[in-house]
C-alpha cells in the first residue's frame, strides 16, 4: 500500500487539507466484480490513515467486502437497472443515520437516488463518479460501427434509437432492444447529475463526453487521474525460450480478444514458442465458443503457439501474471473510458500493445510507453506483436518508460490530493450553516 512509514509526511499533509471524517460509497455492487469495486476498496485503504471512515451501500455482493469499511449495508434493488420503488428513500435513510461528510455515488441506474440524496438542509457533499458510458449511451459502449472513427460523439437523444434500430451501434447485449421508455429513464438518470455537487471522471475523454450531454456544467466536472494499484510483491522471471503474451479483461466481443487470436496466428516466422494466456470472466458464452474455434484454428496454423484460459483471477494473481508476461495486448473495439488493465500491466513491468481508441491513449504514448494500433486492424496488430516479441530491447525500453509514467502520473497520492481538493471545493461552496467541520468521532454502526 502506498501509505507506508516512508510516506507519513504525505499523510499529514493531506490530513491538513481535509475536514472529512466519514464517507459513504453508493454502488450497485459490493465485493470483487471489477474496476469500480476495486477502486472503492483501494480508496478505503488510502483514507484510513487520514482518520476517514468509509461506509458502503450496495445492491449485490460477490466475494468479500472492503475490509476497512466501517459499515456495509445491503439494499435489495440497488443493482436493478430498471429501478425499484422505495430504494432511493432507503438510501437516504441510511445515509442520514450515518451522517457522513461526503456521499460518493458510483454506478447507479435510477436518477431518483441522486435527487433523493439532494435533500433540503443536507450537510454532506454529493460526488458522482461516472465510471463508464451508461448514463450517456443506451448501448453502454459509445461506439459506432458505420463510421471511420468508431467513437460516437452524439449526445443521448432520440437519434440514438434511430442509430440502434439501423444496427449502427455496438452494444453489450446483442439481444437487447431499446425504446422511448428506456431513453426517458436514461435521460432522467443523466439529468440527476445536476443534483450532485461535483461529478468525477477518470479522463479528459470522459469529460468531453459528459459536456456534450450536460452543456453548461463544466465547473462541476473534475478529472481525477485514476491511481494504479502497486503490486504487493515483485517476482523475477527466469528467462526461457517461451515468449508470453497476455489478454486480461471481460471475454466479450467489444474487448477484441478474437482479433488478438487472429493476429497471433499470423506471426508464424518467429522461431520461438509463444504462450498466450487469457485471463478474465466469460461474459458471453456464444462469443467464447467463437473464440475457442479461432484458438483451435490458430494453433493448427502456428504449431509454436499455445493458448490457454486462466479464468478470473484475484489481484495478487493478476500482478504475478503481468510480471511473468512479455507483452500485454488490449485490442479493444469500443471507446474504453479508462482501460485500467493498461496501467496495471505497465506498473508490473510488461510491455503493452493497445488499440488507439477511447482513453487507452492516456496510458500509451505511441513508441514511447507502448504501441498503439487502429482498432480492428489485425495486420497492424500482428506487426506490433512481431516487433515486440522479436526485440527484447524494445520491450525493455517501452516497459521502463511505461512503469515510470504510471508511478509519476497515476499514483495514490496524486489521486487522493485531487479528490480532497474537489471535496473541499464542494464544502466551501455550501452555505456556512450547513458545513460540517471538525467532527471528532463517528458512532459505531453494525454491518448488515
Amino acid at each position: 500500500m502506498f501509505y507506508d512509514e516512508s510516506s507519513d509526511t504525505r499523510v499529514q499533509d493531506l490530513n491538513s487539507l481535509t475536514h472529512m471524517r466519514s464517507l459513504v460509497h453508493v454502488n450497485e455492487k459490493g465485493g470483487n466484480f471489477g474496476g469500480t469495486e476495486e477502486y472503492i476498496d483501494s480508496l478505503s485503504r488510502m483514507l484510513a490513515p487520514l482518520g476517514v471512515g468509509s461506509h458502503l451501500l450496495y445492491g449485490r455482493l460477490r466475494g468479500k467486502l472492503p475490509p476497512l469499511a466501517r459499515s456495509a449495508w445491503m439494499i435489495p434493488g440497488l443493482a436493478i437497472r430498471e429501478g425499484v420503488e422505495g430504494v432511493s428513500q432507503r438510501v437516504l435513510r441510511i445515509v442520514a443515520g450515518i451522517d457522513p461528510d461526503v456521499v460518493y455515488v458510483h454506478n447507479v441506474f435510477d436518477g431518483r437516488i441522486l435527487r433523493e440524496l439532494d435533500a433540503p438542509g443536507r450537510r454532506y457533499s454529493i460526488l458522482w463518479y461516472i465510471h463508464d458510458h451508461y448514463p450517456t449511451c443506451l448501448t453502454e459502449l459509445r461506439t459506432r460501427t458505420d463510421c471511420a472513427d468508431p467513437t460516437c460523439r452524439d449526445p443521448l437523444s432520440e437519434t440514438c434509437l434511430q442509430h440502434i434500430a439501423a444496427g449502427h451501434c455496438l452494444g453489450r447485449l446483442d439481444d437487447r432492444s431499446y425504446d422511448s421508455k428506456d431513453l426517458a429513464i436514461r435521460l432522467r438518470l443523466l439529468d440527476s447529475a445536476r443534483n450532485a455537487d461535483a461529478i468525477v471522471v477518470v479522463s479528459d475523454f470522459m469529460k468531453e463526453v459528459l459536456l456534450r450531454n450536460l452543456p453548461g456544467m463544466q465547473s462541476k466536472i473534475h478529472v481525477l487521474p485514476r491511481q494504479v494499484r502497486r503490486p504487493a510483491k515483485k517476482s523475477h522471471r527466469t528467462p526461457d525460450e517461451v515468449l508470453r503474451v497476455l489478454f486480461s479483461g471481460r471475454i466479450t466481443y467489444e474487448k477484441g480478444l478474437h482479433n488478438a487470436i487472429r493476429a497471433l496466428s499470423r506471426i508464424q516466422p518467429l522461431m520461438h514458442r509463444i504462450l498466450f494466456k487469457i485471463a478474465g470472466p466469460i461474459e458471453s458464452e456464444d462469443y467464447w465458443r467463437h473464440c475457442q474455434d479461432l484458438i483451435a484454428e490458430a494453433q493448427r496454423q502456428n504449431p509454436l503457439l499455445t493458448i490457454c484460459h486462466e479464468g478470473c483471477l484475484h489481484y495478487a494473481d493478476m500482478d504475478a501474471l503481468y510480471q511473468d508476461t512479455d507483452v500485454v495486448v488490449v485490442p479493444s473495439l469500443w471507446a474504453e473510458p479508462l482501460g485500467i488493465v493498461v496501467g496495471e500491466a505497465l506498473a508490473n513491468g510488461a510491455s503493452v500493445v493497445a488499440s488507439n481508441v477511447g482513453e487507452l491513449r492516456s496510458w500509451i504514448v505511441n513508441e514511447r510507453t507502448g504501441l498503439l494500433v487502429e482498432p480492428g486492424n489485425i495486420l497492424a496488430l500482428a506487426v506490433a506483436f512481431s516487433r515486440l516479441l522479436c526485440d527484447p530491447d524494445l520491450r525493455a525500453r517501452l516497459s521502463a518508460a511505461g512503469r515510470c509514467r504510471v508511478a509519476e502520473d497515476f499514483n495514490d497520492h496524486r489521486h487522493l490530493a485531487e479528490l480532497i481538493r474537489v471535496v473541499e471545493l464542494c464544502r466551501r461552496n455550501r452555505p456556512e450553516s450547513l458545513r460540517k467541520a471538525g467532527r471528532d468521532s463517528e458512532s459505531e454502526i453494525a454491518f448488515y
